[in-house]
């Protein structure tokens, strides 16, 4: 697997490749899609749009669903302080329901971190992606990286 513990701002090139080869990151290209979303943000539902994040890179993390996705949320939200650092916003997306968001956050499950968990019920967003399971009603476990400039 990637330490990324030992990785710093100087690192952050050795870091992304790391990511890419470590996990499922999506081949596609062009502008963002412009999708607003619902979410929760430290307790708080909230509405999101990647158009917020422009200036800023933007890693979403795309997965199955809340309690069965732990440790894959859980290791990039240990990496969430590098990323910021780097003018890198985290955010992760599932079509979980925001109550069921809040519930696996309020659980022994959900450990702590700060980054938004997004609700993608339809799968506006992950099908922009290819990362929408149409029969399942699921995001299928995947990255995408989109630029400062909204470009993927």
């Amino acid at each position: 697997g990637v330490n990324f513990s030992k990785l710093g701002k100087s690192n952050f090139q050795e870091w992304r490749t790391k990511l890419l080869t470590k996990h499922i990151v999506q081949n596609v290209s062009g502008a963002a899609p412009v999708v607003e979303v619902t979410g929760v943000q430290n307790g708080s539902e909230k509405t999101f749009k990647i158009s917020q994040y422009k200036g800023r890179y933007l890693v979403i993390v795309f997965y199955q669903a809340d309690f069965t996705a732990a440790d894959l949320v859980q290791s990039f939200a240990t990496i969430q302080p590098l990323l910021t650092s780097n003018g890198t916003d985290l955010v992760f997306c599932s079509a979980d329901s925001t109550e069921t968001h809040k519930s696996w956050l309020s659980s022994d499950l959900g450990g702590s971190f700060s980054a938004p968990l997004w609700t993608d019920k339809t799968g506006a967003l992950a099908t922009s992606f290819d990362l929408f399971d149409s029969e399942k009603k699921t995001c299928l476990d995947g990255v995408v990286v989109i630029d400062d400039s909204s470009i993927i």
